[in-house]
C-alpha cells in the first residue's frame, strides 16, 4: 500500500512539473537550466507592471529586444510573473549573476 501511495506520489508531482514548465518548441533549446556559477534566480522586473498586464504584454518587448528589453530566452512560456516579480520601488536595480 505504501508504495502505491509513493508511486502516485511521485507521478502527481511530475505532472505538476510539467504542466507548469511546457517542453521548448522544436528548434529551441532548453532555456530554463540556469548557467553554471549563476543564482538560479530568475530576473527581477525592473520596471512598473499593471496588475492586469500578461504574458503577451511582456513579449510585445522582450520576445525580440525591442526598445532596448533583454530578449526572453523561453518565449513559448507567457505567464511571465509565474517566476519573475516586480522589483521592490526604492531598490536599485541590479544585474542578474549570468
Amino acid at each position: 500500500m505504501q508504495k502505491i501511495a509513493l508511486t502516485i506520489a511521485a507521478v502527481a508531482s511530475a505532472a505538476l512539473l510539467f504542466a507548469c514548465h511546457p517542453a521548448p518548441p522544436a528548434g529551441h533549446p532548453p532555456a530554463l537550466t540556469p548557467p553554471p556559477g549563476s543564482t538560479a534566480n530568475p530576473p527581477l522586473i525592473p520596471h512598473a507592471v499593471a496588475e492586469a498586464d500578461s504574458g503577451a504584454d511582456c513579449l510585445a518587448c522582450h520576445r525580440d529586444g525591442e526598445e532596448g528589453a533583454p530578449p526572453t530566452p523561453h518565449p513559448w512560456l507567457v505567464d511571465c510573473r509565474q517566476c519573475h516579480v516586480p522589483q521592490l520601488e526604492g531598490v536599485a536595480p541590479f544585474p542578474p549573476a549570468y
